[in-house]
């Protein structure tokens, strides 16, 4: 299934001549989202329209794709063997009991799998507790994790900042911004993300990274 979720195109605007210079290309990522823990179709499209419109703001076109077959419990699965497309992004949504062998934080509802194959994880349950403990609508809270994750994959970065999408923690009135589809990056993270995609545009398809 695919769906295009479109965005702005981060024009730039041309001051010589009309036809002397060719329009710039758009920026654009493509989420495979493998929703092995089996979320409504509702519930997935209104999380991918909420994180389109974040990265929309910061100059970046998303399109989503849900491949037909779901992950069994195997992380890695999934990752290995296609042509990898550097503007590709693997988003793979499980619940924590699916992957109990590996160490999570408590709280944390999601975290970058490997730079290597651009794949992240979101923890859906531990989306649900939170927007159920703050009494607020869950798919703007999936919206957000999903972006943040996708976040740290395109500024190649764990790290977090103080402020926006990328805090560490994010308190009641970010998740009422969420709601209202007002929580962003930050200036210097959109620009340094519509670099990186710049910079993935140019490289051609590859083999994945195999174990």
């Amino acid at each position: 299934m695919t769906r295009d979720i479109k965005g702005c195109w981060w024009l730039v605007a041309a001051l010589a001549a009309p036809g002397t210079v060719a329009a710039p290309q758009p920026l654009e990522i493509t989420v495979y989202v493998y929703n092995v823990a089996q979320l409504s179709h509702g519930m997935l499209r209104n999380a991918e329209q909420s994180a389109a419109k974040i990265f929309e703001v910061a100059g970046i076109r998303t399109t989503w794709r849900e491949p037909h077959s779901s992950i069994p419990e195997d992380l890695e699965a999934g990752s290995r063997g296609d042509p990898w497309v550097p503007t590709n992004i693997a988003l793979k949504i499980y619940t924590r009991p699916m992957i109990k062998e590996l160490q999570v934080d408590e709280g944390v509802m999601g975290f970058v799998l490997r730079f290597e194959t651009n794949s992240a994880v979101i923890l859906y349950d531990r989306v649900q507790n939170l927007a159920g403990f703050k009494r607020t609508d869950t798919a703007p809270i999936l919206g957000i994790a999903m972006a943040h994750e996708i976040g740290h994959l395109l500024l190649r970065s764990r790290e977090h900042s103080s402020q926006g999408i990328m805090r560490r923690d994010w308190p009641s009135t970010d998740l009422q911004s969420a709601a209202q589809a007002r929580l962003r990056f930050t200036a210097e993270q959109s620009q340094r993300m519509r670099d990186e995609v710049l910079r993935r545009s140019a490289e051609p398809p590859k083999n994945r990274v195999e174990d």
